[in-house]
């Protein structure tokens, strides 16, 4: 942590009683009182700043390769388990998954939307989460996505890492050209 006052970096240990000796940091997410840390192997660390204290946080996700803080839910994405929603206030967890995004993905990015929504990049492609937590499969944006290579910028265009480079786009053109048709059965005969 530099600290610009004094312009002194002070190191922040990982290594306490709940964690092995060697640790394997994926990803990091602030705000003004804490740091969580995500890590592949020994899961979710939370590092207060006001105490210096680190807290392991025992959620049996071993595996986290993204995080987001949006209002007091910290988004944590994970190798193979899927999306997580957790509420820190109240210490509830919850899993963010349905027919599209499935429980076994692995969610390597994820960016805030527009109107509580969320934009998640997987190993599979890319899905876009209303704030109801109802997703749904950007098909256009299929492809292997990398941890946490991903942004956002002032204009609103976000930007995702893959395998072949990056791929950006507006959320609004893309919201607007890509929902499916919605279509009402009238009746079945046989």
């Amino acid at each position: 942590v530099f600290n610009s006052m004094t312009s002194y970096f002070k190191k922040i240990s990982l290594q306490n009683q709940s964690a092995p000796d060697a640790i394997n940091v994926v990803t990091l997410e602030g705000d003004s009182e804490q740091v969580w840390v995500g890590t592949f192997g020994e899961g979710l660390f939370m590092y207060e700043k006001n105490t210096g204290e680190l807290k392991s946080i025992d959620l049996d996700l071993k595996n986290v390769v993204s995080l987001k803080l949006i209002d007091h839910n910290l988004w944590i994405g994970t190798w193979g388990k899927g999306l997580f929603r957790y509420d820190y206030l109240n210490h509830q967890i919850y899993q963010v998954s349905d027919a599209v995004l499935g429980e076994n993905e692995t969610i390597v990015s994820i960016l805030s939307g527009s109107k509580g929504s969320m934009w998640v990049a997987s190993k599979t492609g890319i899905f876009f989460i209303s704030e109801n937590e109802e997703s749904r499969r950007i098909p256009s944006l299929n492809g292997e996505y990398h941890i946490n290579s991903c942004a956002k910028d002032q204009k609103g265009n976000y930007y995702f890492g893959n395998t072949t480079g990056v791929v950006s786009f507006d959320e609004t053109i893309l919201n607007q050209t890509t929902r499916p048709d919605r279509v009402k059965l009238l009746g079945v005969s046989l």
